[in-house]
């Protein structure tokens, strides 16, 4: 895999708590880490990747790059009406959301494999078909009822 080359440094806290920052450089993986004093890393900024192990707190927002231009090969929305939502606990959290296994048959495009084993799944993506789905069935009723309105 090739040499491992680490720099870095620690930032003492009260000295129970210290936090270590680093630059990792492999022959496959350059980076930043960012680890706790408990020894879990906290924080990865590797290969045009950021990974964070806990909670993200933003102001401004989240924008993906989204121009028609950029895009080939347009298709219709997948019907994501059958995935369904659960409530569940991770990490002692009482959460809502899907199951990654459940979405892959339908839309694999919007799961990645990690490196770890588990998965991860596009909410937004998931969203954006049960959006679409909702507008096709909204649709469809207001034909629906305009036809019986008519025959009243």
């Amino acid at each position: 895999m090739g040499d491992t080359n680490t720099y870095g440094g620690n930032l003492s806290g009260d000295g129970s708590n210290d936090y270590n920052m680093y630059f990792r450089m492999t022959s496959v993986n350059r980076g930043f880490v960012f680890r706790t004093g408990s020894g879990q890393d906290t924080l990865h900024i590797t290969n045009n990747k950021l990974t964070v192990n806990g909670f993200i707190n933003a102001s401004g927002g989240f924008y993906d790059t989204s121009d028609k231009r950029l895009k080939t090969e347009t298709n219709e929305v997948f019907d994501a009406r059958n995935i369904k939502a659960y409530s569940y606990f991770k990490n002692d959290q009482l959460e809502t959301g899907y199951y990654a296994q459940d979405v892959e048959p339908l839309m694999p495009h919007a799961i990645k494999h990690n490196n770890n084993g588990f998965l991860s799944l596009s909410y937004t993506q998931v969203l954006v078909a049960k959006v679409a789905n909702l507008e096709e069935d909204v649709k469809r009723l207001e034909e629906e009822i305009n036809v019986l309105r008519q025959g009243i």
